[in-house]
Parts: C-alpha cells; sequence; structure tokens
C-alpha cells in the first residue's frame, strides 16, 4: 500500500489486519465448486463494509501509482479477447473490472480476495456496469482457490508484500494457470535510498528478493515494466520442469 494519503500508514496496517483474521474464517470454506462456494462472514468483513467509501477513497485515488498509471499497467498486461484471468487481491475491483472489458465477451474473470465485502461490493459494480463473466472466489492465506489449469493469467497488484505464505499461495496460483500462462506482479519497489519510512518498516524486503521467492516457486521472469517509480511489475511464465 503506497500513496500520499493523510493517515495511509494507518489504513495499510489495519487492512494487512483485515486479510490476516479474515483467512481463519476462510479456511473454513469447503472446496466447493466456485458457484457454490458460500463465503464465511467475520467481524472483519462487517468492519470492511461499514467502510467501504474509506476502502474506495483510499485504493481509487490518483496519487496512488497503481491507480493514476491503470491505463498503462493494463495495456502492459497484453490481454485479449477469451482469456481468462484472475485479479489476485482484488481490493474493491477497479482493475477486475478494467480486465473484464479486455477479455470481453469470452474471457472470464475471477475477483480473488480474503475479504468477503469486497468481493460483495465488486460483485454490485460488475451488475452495475453489466459485466457478466466475473465471478468472485473467496480465498485463504495459503491458497488462491482456484482449479487446477483454469486461467491464462494472474494479476497480483498491491497484495504480494502481504501475503503470509508466499510460498504455498504461488504454487497455488502455478498449479491453477494453464501452459503458457502468466503472473504478473505489482509491488512496491522498497529502496532505502528513496522508500518512505513506513515502507522501509512494514515492506518485508526488496524487488529483488521478491522476485528471487517468485522464481523459487516455479516461475521464471520474463521481463520488466520501466514505467513505474514506486513501485515494480515484473512478468513470470511458469519455469520449465527439473529434468
Amino acid at each position: 500500500m503506497l500513496g500520499r494519503l493523510p493517515k495511509i500508514a494507518l489504513t495499510a496496517v489495519m487492512l494487512a489486519q483485515v486479510f490476516s483474521l479474515a483467512s481463519v474464517a476462510a479456511d473454513k470454506v469447503k472446496n466447493a465448486p466456485l458457484a457454490t462456494r458460500a463465503p464465511v462472514e467475520t467481524s472483519d468483513d462487517v468492519a470492511a463494509e461499514k467502510e467501504w467509501n474509506k476502502w474506495l477513497l483510499t485504493f481509487e485515488n490518483v496519487t496512488r501509482e497503481i491507480y493514476n498509471q491503470r491505463s498503462a499497467i493494463i495495456k502492459a498486461l497484453e490481454l485479449k479477447p477469451g482469456m481468462d484471468v484472475a485479479d489476485i487481491g482484488s481490493g474493491t475491483g477497479f482493475y477486475t473490472l478494467l480486465m473484464a472489458k479486455e477479455v470481453a465477451p469470452n474471457g472470464d474473470i475471477y475477483a480473488v480476495d480474503i475479504n468477503k465485502a469486497f468481493l460483495k461490493h465488486i460483485e454490485q459494480k460488475a451488475r452495475e456496469q453489466g459485466v457478466k463473466q466475473m465471478h468472485t472466489v473467496l480465498c485463504t492465506k495459503k491458497s488462491v482457490g482456484l482449479p487446477t489449469n483454469s486461467i491464462d493469467l494472474a494479476f497480483v497488484c498491491d497484495t504480494y508484500h502481504y501475503l503470509e505464505y508466499p510460498k504455498s499461495t504461488l504454487i497455488s496460483i502455478n498449479k491453477a494457470l494453464r501452459k503458457n500462462g502468466k503472473l504478473v506482479v505489482v509491488d512496491i519497489d522498497r529502496r532505502p535510498e528513496k522508500s518512505s519510512d513506513w515502507v522501509m518498516k512494514n515492506v518485508r524486503t526488496g524487488k529483488k528478493e521478491f522476485i528471487a521467492e517468485i522464481e523459487a516457486a516455479g516461475f521464471k521472469k520474463v521481463k520488466e515494466a520501466d514505467f513505474l517509480k514506486e513501485n515494480f511489475m515484473a512478468t513470470f511464465v511458469k519455469a520449465p520442469a527439473k529434468k
């Protein structure tokens, strides 16, 4: 979570707590088909519901680079009609709905999040915009909850540094990706000489280490965008199986 809004550090910490505590309830969800899976409501979901407008103002604000640069990021994804895509850590869903337009009319978009209230509002926004191929998935802290070989691209924006179990989450993403599928990660570029005090204290490591973690989980970096200043954007493919 990087931006210039007042009290943004507090907001980010609160969000991390929401993700962590809500995931306990998410672990109780059975492995039912996506269409019949029933999310478990928690007190954190209720809090997020009551403060929905605050989350909108926090996430969807031009002072945040990942929101201000959303058109450039969408273009860099190279989405095509018919692709099936997952927005992992979908939050308020602004990227979910932008990607839905790019893969329409036949591509499906999955909004994957650990917070039921966020998914509820994304569903509402999708209905208002007439987006019919959008599906919500309540994930857990260890898995994105997507079926094997179900997506062509996994998009993880401003979420990776929050993952409590990055290795198991990445393995679940790898399994969900089809052959030649891509993982695109956009996250904070933690640099001691440039990053804020909040970033240095709350983002556990830097880009180099994040990329190493991702590659160790079965991916290979194929390119990196150069238009972001506060964040990095890296694209990965499944690494060849070791002989």
